[in-house]
């Protein structure tokens, strides 16, 4: 991965983590439409611990705040750390249990079309309810309200439906204002960041990283933190005076433009998802090993068993039957038990057929009986030039 690769998805990711625009669908589409290749688990790894990063640095006064109040035994802010650990557990366990099965069937470029395009819509009739919010305070959310928001991050595995987006549609339909709505998916999405993160540099830890690639690591890293930074701050500042409906425009509009890119244009990946990173390498070894088969020099019995020889003159030989090819010996075929000819019983419908049956008959057993005895001299024969043999090299050791 190039440096320019790696600084333009690290702030892709940066950007779209945070802003409920989706990150999946920016991801494919950027590097479909640059041609760049799947950037691998090294960078989704640099990249989720830059977005982490990104919301410890801006929200540690609150999280710090939360900390104190908490150990001092302070109610409310007892009741937002419970509404943030009971949110959190629905996306962590399906997070585990889903997370191979939405890798390999929910990928698709037409999964994530339909989701940015769904889910934006989704969004625009949660933010006609923040007319009628009820609480402006993050101490003011009730355990229940976080478990309401918290089952529907558990959406936000599968791709196109963006995180940040589906959270905070879910916290305006629980009644809480926009701003507020903002901070408390933000603070929900941390230990889901934060672990995401952690899981797949312990993944890239067991596969290793490959020579020169530590530079676009720590690009993408700096630069999905900065970008992420920069979006947390603008979306809740800007989300303090105006609503959500440009979000909604863009969502629907990125959901048609990945439909055209991947299938008026025969983009690969529209419908089926693409393999993990693990799987892909085994099937790229898997083919270099086959190729190198295909190439290695056929030997004889090998072009034997394949019907195909190569004759003297240079040309194709194809042996037919009998033949066993230019310098293949050819087995000896086995030879047929003789069967001795039983006597037939004469017709007497048919006196002309009997006849020639015994004829023929008695033809077999006079060529047997020849057979026999020149068998016979053969065998007496080389019984006498080994006694000769005998004999004379007695002789001449004497």
């Amino acid at each position: 991965m190039s440096p320019l690769h790696a600084l333009v998805l690290g702030v892709i990711q940066g950007l779209t983590e945070f802003l409920p625009i989706s990150s999946s669908g920016h991801l494919i589409l950027v590097p479909a439409l640059l041609g760049w290749p799947d950037q691998g688990l090294a960078f989704d790894a640099a990249v989720h611990l830059g977005t982490a990063a990104a919301l410890l640095c801006y929200f540690a006064p609150e999280l710090r705040r939360m900390a104190a109040g908490t150990l001092s035994g302070r109610g409310r802010d007892l009741r937002l750390v419970a509404a943030l650990a009971v949110g959190t557990l629905p996306a962590a366990v399906a997070g585990v249990l889903l997370e191979r099965t939405i890798e390999d069937y929910l990928r698709s470029a037409l999964v994530v079309a339909v989701s940015t395009i769904g889910w934006g819509i989704v969004l625009w009739w949660a933010d006609r309810q923040a007319a009628r919010a009820e609480v402006h305070e993050l101490r003011d959310i009730g355990i229940p309200r976080g478990l309401a928001v918290g089952c529907a991050q558990v959406l936000a595995l599968v791709p196109g439906t963006s995180r940040s987006g589906v959270t905070v549609s879910a916290a305006l339909f629980a009644r809480l204002d926009r701003p507020t709505a903002a901070r408390f998916a933000f603070l929900l999405g941390l230990p889901i960041t934060a672990g995401a993160g952690l899981l797949k540099t312990a993944s890239l830890l067991r596969h290793g990283l490959a020579a020169g690639e530590a530079t676009a690591l720590g690009l993408g890293l700096l630069a999905s933190f900065l970008a992420g930074l920069a979006a947390i701050w603008f979306l809740i500042r800007y989300l303090q005076r105006r609503s959500l409906a440009v979000f909604v425009v863009y969502r629907i509009v990125l959901g048609v433009v990945i439909l055209l890119v991947f299938g008026f244009r025969h983009q690969p990946g529209l419908f089926s998802a693409p393999l993990p990173a693990a799987q892909q390498i085994a099937q790229d070894e898997q083919e270099r090993a086959e190729g190198e088969a295909d190439h290695q020099p056929r030997s004889a019995p090998r072009r034997l068993a394949e019907g195909v020889g190569q004759d003297r003159g240079g040309q194709d030989h194809h042996p037919a039957d009998g033949d066993a090819g230019p310098g293949v010996t050819r087995p000896p075929e086995p030879r047929q038990p003789e069967h001795h000819a039983a006597p037939h019983r004469a017709s007497a419908s048919s006196p002309g057929s009997s006849s020639s049956s015994l004829a023929g008959c008695r033809g077999r057993a006079i060529s047997q009986t020849t057979g026999t005895n020149a068998t016979k001299t053969t065998v007496m024969s080389q019984k006498s030039s080994r006694k000769a043999f005998i004999a004379a090299w007695r002789w001449t050791s004497s």
